[in-house]
């Protein structure tokens, strides 16, 4: 799977060169908004049944879960269509972003597309056709980009990526389907409301707290665009989504595949605890030493890199970026195991930790605004409260599995340090 993610990988960071000199800071500051409310609602619309299309003994079982999460999603983007229709003005108001405001009523569509997606992609993980999720993330990223290229040298603005996200996430759900129709089956008639309830109620635990959960770590990694929509420029939006993406493509391409393998092992090996910690160690410095290398020279180098590479006017993107790189090392390590707080029932835990990581970050937020008024130092404090954040549910994670975490603590920093000093060094002798 992890050669047509790295596929995949690649096709949005080699074109990204080419799309900064073709999109404003402001228009990809409207995608950003655009995507950030997307990915908020989204831990709503399907109640994150999807996640528990790994869990039935029973294929006819997770079958159900899958087109329950469907039609819960469904159901909860005609209510946020009906919300949008009856205070579009109000909504408009407290958004501040007249970018954004056209594209209201595409909101919801972008949110079902993306939780179908989602869905058919725990489906195949289920299925372990890890192949199939390899092409449909390919072909997810070609169609984004070709029709951002393609409308950007048209000039189309704002359309032309956001038409791009949406032709992507099209093809993905496509080529899934396609490929899962024959597995599927005939059960949808097969399937009544009775048995959908079954499921939902057996599954509640992720409605009530795994979707509450992700919605305020959704909501906490998506403060800055909403802070910075009220609070400045378009411009300073879209520097600000730029470097998250752009930092953010391995964890959502690698990280993310790498959590679905490991979701699916760990249903198989976690009643082997001994067996289970050696792979979760070797799971954990495999990420480290694969991240350390261009995390490094991203935190010296980045704001460089950034004006080198995307042009000049993209360089406080860069800078934006080196304030948000420890935190990024953290998610990327944590992405596959934070899937162990489902797999053993933690949801009520993992959501105080991410209430408490939530606060942290808007109190970074509002005091670093309030003292300074400037938004590179409002994204370095948010930057380092979130790296904390994220560290703490690793060593929580180590800690339950009962793994020494000061080892982890010391090679981590080792590793950091050595790489980054004399980087550090070189920086200050070349500039």
């Amino acid at each position: 799977m992890l050669s047509g993610t790295t596929i995949a990988q690649l096709i949005p960071v080699i074109i990204s060169p080419v799309l900064t000199r073709l999109y404003t800071p402001e228009q990809f500051g409207v995608l950003g908004l655009f995507i950030a409310l997307v990915g908020i609602l989204s831990n709503l619309s399907s109640g994150r049944y999807e996640m528990a299309i790994l869990l039935p003994d029973k294929e006819e079982d997770a079958k159900k879960v899958f087109l329950l999460s469907i039609v819960f999603s469904l159901f909860m983007n005609l209510l946020f269509l009906l919300i949008l229709i009856l205070f579009h003005d109000y909504i408009g108001t407290i958004v501040n972003s007249p970018g954004i405001v056209k594209w209201f009523y595409w909101i919801p569509p972008a949110v079902f597309l993306f939780t179908v997606y989602q869905s058919f992609n725990f489906l195949n993980n289920r299925r372990k056709a890890y192949l199939n999720l390899s092409k449909s993330k390919v072909g997810k990223s070609l169609g984004t980009s070709s029709l951002q290229l393609g409308l950007g040298f048209c000039q189309a603005g704002s359309t032309g990526l956001i038409g791009g996200y949406f032709a992507g996430q099209l093809i993905g759900i496509g080529y899934l389907w396609n490929r899962s129709r024959k597995y599927l089956g005939q059960f949808y008639s097969n399937t009544d409301l009775l048995a959908l309830k079954k499921e939902a109620i057996r599954y509640k635990k992720f409605p009530l707290f795994t979707s509450w959960t992700n919605l305020i770590n959704k909501l906490s990694i998506q403060l800055p665009v909403l802070f910075f929509t009220r609070f400045f420029t378009a411009s300073v939006v879209g520097w600000y989504s730029f470097a998250h993406r752009i930092l953010a493509t391995p964890v959502n391409l690698i990280g993310v595949s790498l959590g679905q393998v490991f979701y699916q092992r760990a249903t198989e090996e976690k009643n082997n605890p001994e067996q289970f910690r050696k792979f979760i160690v070797k799971l954990y410095n495999k990420l480290l030493l694969i991240a350390f290398i261009p995390v490094s020279i991203n935190l010296v180098f980045g704001d460089h890199l950034f004006g080198f590479i995307f042009g000049p006017e993209w360089e406080i993107a860069g800078q934006y970026s080196q304030a948000l790189t420890i935190w990024i090392l953290f998610v990327f390590i944590n992405a596959p195991l934070m899937h162990l707080f489902n797999l053993y029932e933690k949801q009520q835990q993992w959501f105080k930790l991410n209430s408490l990581i939530f606060l942290s970050r808007l109190i970074a937020l509002i005091a670093a605004y309030w003292y300074f008024k400037e938004a590179a130092y409002v994204v370095l404090f948010f930057g380092g409260v979130s790296a904390l954040g994220q560290l703490s549910q690793v060593l929580y994670i180590l800690r339950f599995m009962k793994i020494n975490v000061y080892r982890f603590l010391l090679k981590t920093g080792l590793l950091l340090s050595g790489a980054t000093i004399p980087l550090y060094l070189l920086r200050n002798f070349l500039f």
